[in-house]
This record gives structure tokens, C-alpha cells and sequence, in this order.
């Protein structure tokens, strides 16, 4: 038996109703009742699944990001932030339809990187930091080719045309993914899609750095719409399941591998043929999410000597203050005395216009009188000196106060 050919999503493995559930979208999509104007949006929903199912195993380190915009550079933001920058002809597609995103995450405080089996127990999301973020895969979906035609070649025309537009625009996201350096993807796995048909490729970033994005050609625009075999209107048709250009079952899984940088051929999904491949391309995003994680590792352990640094420089910090504190005379238990203290006052006006003086020793000088009965001295402060000091009027200032004192006796006659 072929190598592979039963290999199943890592999801559908888990919960079998995965591929019930794929079936069923499929369907949905297809149906001439529920879609009868073959919206590309109804094919977002079985290729969300199948990406979900295809990553299980890897989450929460690789995530499916649906319109996930990705940018030119730094310096162009542009853009609006919906579905309208997907539609084909612009220079560059920014959206992709989904994106497989390499994610890689530590604990918020101690800066440990947080093993996908450690999330279980990870309750505050507030609680992690993300490291880096970066695409690993871009998908770009088209509409399905009608596959009632009376001709094999109208049809096989119609998938065509949707596949090159497919992977046109795939290739152009991979170009801004390869330019930004935000990014630390070296390898991209790109899908392509038209209904339930898809093709992939695995391809180095080096590939496309400064390379021109693609255009659609005006041949191509006129052969779209004046030779492509029409459906004969009340004639028999056919629902066309297989195409020429169809892809191989291989007895050796790795002869399945494509040339790097070349789109495989069309396969049709749920066959054979696409075990292969998704085991293909579930084994090279394994490979890329590898690369990403030592990256990862290294800029934790970058951080980590970054905290280290500063924990250091405080640590020092703290040395040189209390260093410095010592020198200043505040501890006084190693014996060293304070510093004299700098009269840096200065005389401030006061509202009534005098002025005062603060920490001014000449402020807290007293006069010193003795008492003639007694013989003690008596200290008065300077601000309550006698008014003989003052350069006043000495009549008013003799008088002053007179009535509080008693009257003086008048010795003269007893002397005479």
C-alpha cells in the first residue's frame, strides 16, 4: 500500500465528526439551492476546518488567522481593514483569506517560555507575553468552476482560471511576508484553492525578497472571457471530478514532495492523493514551527539578560546611595561626624513689610540685665529689648508705658 495514503488530519483523528463536518460545508457550498451565485465566501467555512484540523496537534504555538492583513513595510500602513483588499487586480492582495501563524509565548513575570501541554493551566490570559508572531503559511481561495459543462475542457478551463488567480495572489502575500522585517519566517507553505481542488508549495523567503509583485496579463483577461467553452444550455452534461493535470499517487511518500519553490499539481480533496499532500505540508509547518521556537528561544534568553543588566545597574544604584548617605554624616554609628550645614536661607519680605530671617544665629540672641536687689540675671529677647535701641523720637519712648510705673520720690530735700 502506498505510504500515507491513510494518514488523517491530526483533528479529524481526535473527533471523527470533523470530517462529517467538512463533508457537509463542502456541500453547502456547492449547492445550487443555498449558493446558487458560487460565492467564494461559502468555502471559507470547510477550509477553516480543514486548517483547524491540520494544525491541531501544533496549537496554540501555530494558530489559523483568518484575514490576517500583513504589510509591505514599516512606512506603509495604508489600507482598509476589509474583505474589498482581496479582490484580484490591485497591486498587492494584503488580506489573505486565512494565514497559519507561528505564535510563541512566556510566562508574563519570570520570562519562561510556556510549553503548548503548560496551557491548560494557564487561567489569566493578562498572565503570558507573546514573543513573536509571524506567518509560516498563507491560502488563498477562489470560487469553484461550474462542473456541469457538456465538454471536459470547458470545465477543466474554467478551474484554471481560478487557480492561477490563486496562486497569483498567494505568491504576492508571500512577497510582503519575505520584505517585512518584522517577520522571522524564512519558509512559507502557500496554498491555493478553487472549491474542493488545491495546490501547494513550499518555498524559501529568499525567493522572493525585492522581487516585483505579479500582475494578471491582458491575454489572459481576454482569453478568460472570449474563449473559454460555454455551457450548452438544455444539452447533457456531465459533473466533471478529475482533471488532466491531476496529481499522482506516489508508493513513496517522499517522491509526492514538490520541487521547493514549485506549485504541485491539482489535487482534489478527501483522495488519496490529498492524505499525501497534507501529510506533506503537516510535516513542513512542523519544520518551520521548529526554526520559529529557537528564535523564540533566543530572544527570551536575550530579555532575560536585559532584566539581568538592569537588576544589576539598581543594585549599584543602591550602593552608590548609601555610599553616599555614609559620607553625608547619616550614619552615625561608624563614627564619621556630619558635615557643617550651609546657611543658605535668605532674608524673605514679609506682607507688612519688615522682614524675618530664618535659621539666622544672630536671631536667637538675648540681652542679659541684672537685677539690683537681687543680683540675678534676667534674660530678655532681643525682640522685647528696651526701646532705647530704637532710633525713634526719645521723648515718645521715655514716655511710653510711664503710667504702669511707680512715681519716683524726691530725695533732694533730705540731701539738702
Amino acid at each position: 500500500m502506498p505510504s500515507q495514503v491513510n494518514w488523517m488530519l491530526p483533528g479529524i483523528a481526535k473527533d471523527p465528526r470533523i470530517k462529517g463536518c467538512i463533508n457537509a460545508e463542502f456541500r453547502l457550498a456547492y449547492s445550487t439551492r443555498s449558493n446558487r451565485r458560487r460565492l467564494e465566501a461559502f468555502l471559507y467555512m470547510p477550509w477553516k476546518t480543514i486548517l483547524l484540523a491540520l494544525t491541531n496537534d501544533m496549537v496554540p504555538e501555530v494558530l489559523v488567522g483568518p484575514q490576517f492583513k500583513v504589510f509591505k513595510n514599516k512606512e506603509d500602513r495604508s489600507g482598509t481593514d476589509t474583505s474589498m483588499d482581496t479582490q484580484h487586480g490591485v497591486e498587492a492582495e494584503l488580506v489573505p483569506d486565512f494565514a497559519l501563524i507561528a505564535a510563541f509565548f512566556a510566562d508574563q513575570v519570570s520570562l519562561k517560555y510556556i510549553h503548548p501541554t503548560e496551557f491548560v493551566s494557564v487561567a489569566d490570559r493578562h498572565a503570558i507575553n507573546d514573543i513573536i508572531c509571524s506567518p509560516i503559511g498563507v491560502q488563498e481561495i477562489k470560487t469553484f468552476a461550474p462542473r456541469h459543462f457538456s465538454e471536459q475542457a470547458a470545465f477543466e478551463h474554467h478551474l484554471m482560471r481560478f487557480m492561477r488567480a490563486a496562486k497569483m495572489g498567494a505568491e504576492n502575500q508571500a512577497i510582503i511576508i519575505s520584505n517585512e522585517p518584522a517577520y522571522s519566517t524564512r519558509s512559507l507553505v502557500l496554498f491555493a484553492c478553487s472549491g474542493e481542488w488545491w495546490e501547494f508549495m513550499f518555498a524559501d523567503c529568499d525567493r522572493y525578497k525585492n522581487k516585483p509583485f505579479s500582475k494578471q496579463r491582458d491575454s489572459e483577461v481576454v482569453e478568460y472571457h472570449t474563449k473559454a467553452p460555454r455551457k450548452v444550455k438544455g444539452g447533457k452534461t456531465t459533473i466533471f471530478t478529475k482533471v488532466s493535470r491531476q496529481k499522482q499517487l506516489f508508493e513513496d511518500v517522499e517522491q509526492a514532495v514538490p520541487k521547493r519553490g514549485q506549485w504541485s499539481e491539482l489535487i482534489l480533496y478527501g483522495t488519496d492523493v490529498s492524505n499525501q499532500c497534507m501529510y506533506l505540508v503537516h510535516r513542513e509547518l512542523a519544520r518551520i514551527r521548529a526554526e520559529i521556537r529557537v528564535e523564540a528561544e533566543k530572544k527570551i534568553k536575550k530579555w532575560l539578560q536585559q532584566r539581568d543588566e538592569k537588576e544589576k545597574e539598581r543594585l549599584r544604584h543602591e550602593q552608590r546611595k548609601r555610599k553616599n548617605q555614609l559620607t553625608m554624616g547619616w550614619d552615625c554609628r561608624l563614627g564619621i561626624e556630619p558635615a557643617p550645614m550651609q546657611d543658605t536661607s535668605m532674608d524673605m519680605s514679609t506682607s507688612d513689610g519688615g522682614s524675618e530671617s530664618s535659621d539666622d544665629p544672630l536671631d536667637m540672641l538675648v540681652d542679659i540685665d541684672i537685677d539690683e536687689d537681687s543680683g540675678d540675671m534676667i534674660e530678655q529677647p532681643a525682640d522685647q529689648q528696651s526701646h532705647g535701641d530704637n532710633k525713634g523720637d526719645p521723648e515718645e519712648d521715655s514716655d511710653e508705658g510711664s503710667e504702669f510705673l511707680p512715681e519716683e520720690e524726691d530725695d533732694s530735700d533730705e540731701e539738702m
